[in-house]
């Protein structure tokens, strides 16, 4: 059996895309459960496919919200004096 997935994404604009996934199950020669043993390795690839997707948008979420950059700007850059090296 091989389990096969086409993934097309298309960009929408600057920020959003739209994702088209197909998924399938190829046997090379029949087998009585075939059908049943298709569609449970169907909807296993799916549930994978929906975590990876809902993991990857609360990843773009979290880049991209402005809090984010708020707090990069608020963060003392300024190297503690115990971190030089040298006479101090």
């Amino acid at each position: 059996m091989r389990v096969h997935c086409r993934w097309s994404v298309k960009t929408i604009d600057s920020s959003s895309c739209s994702v088209n996934i197909s998924a399938g199950a190829h046997f090379k020669k029949w087998c009585i459960m075939q059908s049943k043993i298709k569609s449970g390795a169907v909807d296993e690839l799916k549930k994978e496919v929906r975590e990876m997707l809902e993991f990857a948008e609360s990843y773009m979420q979290e880049v991209s919200s402005p809090n984010q950059q708020d707090k990069d700007l608020g963060q003392d850059t300024a190297p503690d004096t115990d971190d030089i090296p040298g006479d101090q």
